[in-house]
């Protein structure tokens, strides 16, 4: 499978397939990259073909998605010759939280919108995926645990953007996310 690429970082985990025509349908993927077939609630299928329980729109799963993912755990892994890496994968760990962290995602979007090219940090678009989305959970994380304001959250990944883009200046931002230097 060509052009599939895998993201992990922080909480996130990210199959990202190209849109492709031998990609789509039910009988094309499986696993991880689900079933590409537009509609989310039967991308989770056990290795054995059953599917996952209690799927449906919304799709948002939470912590149930252990269950599932730890059923693909392996240890027939392909490593390339850079890496002489051989542990195994650990099963997930279901998580109690008291908390909720949906307005820290919603706070940090304007990172993830920078991949697309729109938004206030649109001038980030040439950044590479797996920064953008590990700065993402940065900002989530930060948000999240009230280590920082949405404002000096967004500042590190203003900062960050200009610096790994040879310092452009993104003077609009602060106006746009509301985030006035005062």
């Amino acid at each position: 499978m060509e052009n599939i690429q895998v993201h992990l970082d922080f909480f996130i985990l990210c199959v990202d397939i190209p849109d492709c025509p031998e990609y789509f349908g039910t009988d094309k993927l499986c696993g991880l990259a689900g079933s590409y077939n537009g509609y989310c609630g039967d991308d989770m299928v056990y290795p054995n073909k059953t599917i996952f329980e209690d799927q449906g729109y919304p799709c948002t799963y939470g912590n149930r998605v252990n269950k599932w993912a730890n059923t693909w755990n392996t240890k027939n892994y392909f490593f390339p010759s850079v890496y002489n890496d051989t542990t195994t994968c650990d099963a997930g760990v279901d998580i109690v939280e008291n908390r909720t962290c949906d307005f820290a995602i919603h706070q940090c979007e304007p990172i993830r919108s920078a991949l697309k090219g729109i938004k206030a940090f649109s001038q980030c678009q040439d950044l590479d995926y797996a920064e953008v989305y590990s700065e993402y959970g940065k900002c989530v994380d930060h948000i999240c645990e009230n280590k920082l304001s949405k404002c000096d959250a967004l500042e590190n990944f203003a900062n960050f953007c200009e610096k790994k883009l040879n310092g452009i200046k993104l003077n609009k931002w602060r106006t746009q996310l509301n985030c006035s230097l005062e």
